[in-house]
Order: structure tokens, then C-alpha cells, then sequence
């Protein structure tokens, strides 16, 4: 066998191996329906001791017939939404009769459900069923974690306005 053809079955080697890992990853997550069912991929586990380990049951706060509706599907686990929850829990407090909350952790048994119901793949957080806002002047997006789109302040003002909308 030549240098040449040594480096090519070398290559056809490695491409066999990261396949067949590639295929019973798959497999052991649900296989390529489950990943592929709704589609979108499969969350991901975090193995024991990772987020889906600390995951939650869903919560709701507030009559079911309030005038705004939150639902907001973040990782309840983890420290980058934690002024967020902070603050849609202080908004059900200030509105305790006109505001309904459904705090969904995205890593529990319920974030699938609504992923699937509102066609969204991220932390977010629908107000009336929404997740975009004009907010003087400039357009607010409740989407992924706080800071990047959004900040945990913007959520009163957006809930007050739509509390004014209703009235």
C-alpha cells in the first residue's frame, strides 16, 4: 500500500468511527424519529447533576381569566434568568387580580408541550401571546436570556401596557 492510499483509508477510518458515534448518540437520545418528531431537535440532557437533573414542575400564579396572560418557558435552574423570574413574580404580586403567570421550566416535563403549541426553540416569554414589543421606540424581544434581547425591567412596562390595552 502506498504512502498515498494509507492516508486516504486513515481518513476513511476516522469518517467511519465519528459515523458510527454519531449514530449511536442518536440512538441513545431517542433515535432519529425522536429527534426528528416535532421538528426541531430533541432537547439536550445534561447527564445527572446537569439542568434537566434540577428541572421543575410548571407553575402558575394569578386567575386563569386575568386580563394579560404570561407564559414564560425559561430554565428555571439556571442563574442567567433569575432576575427575569424575579421580576414576573413581582408583576403577578403588583397585579395580583389582572395578571395570570405559567412559569414553565424549559428543562421540566412540560416545556416540550408548549414548544411544540407556540412553535418556539429558545427561553421565552409570551405576553398575551406575544414575544415582541415596541417599548419607546424600540423593539423589545423576550427571548433568550436576560440581557441580550431583553432586560428583566423591560417586562412591567410591556405588562402595564397591555393591562391598558385590555381596560
Amino acid at each position: 500500500m502506498t504512502q498515498s492510499q494509507s492516508k486516504i483509508a486513515a481518513v476513511v477510518a476516522l469518517v467511519v468511527a465519528a459515523l458510527a458515534v454519531a449514530y449511536f448518540g442518536i440512538q441513545a437520545k431517542g433515535g432519529v424519529t425522536g429527534l426528528l418528531a416535532s421538528g426541531r431537535p430533541a432537547p439536550v440532557t445534561m447527564g445527572e447533576g446537569g439542568a434537566a437533573a434540577r428541572s421543575v414542575e410548571s407553575e402558575e400564579i394569578g386567575p386563569e381569566n386575568a386580563k394579560v396572560k404570561i407564559i414564560a418557558v425559561v430554565p428555571i435552574a439556571i442563574p442567567c434568568h433569575k432576575e427575569t423570574i424575579a421580576a414576573l413574580r413581582d408583576i403577578t404580586k403588583a397585579y395580583p387580580e389582572e395578571v395570570h403567570l405559567t412559569l414553565v421550566d424549559f428543562h421540566g416535563p412540560d416545556a416540550g408541550k408548549w414548544m411544540e403549541e407556540l412553535d418556539f426553540h429558545c427561553a421565552t416569554i409570551f405576553i398575551n401571546s406575544e414575544y415582541k414589543f415596541d417599548l419607546d421606540g424600540r423593539e423589545v424581544i423576550f427571548e433568550q436570556k436576560e440581557g441580550m434581547k431583553y432586560k428583566p425591567e423591560h417586562l412591567k412596562p410591556v405588562v402595564e401596557a397591555e393591562l391598558a390595552k385590555a381596560t
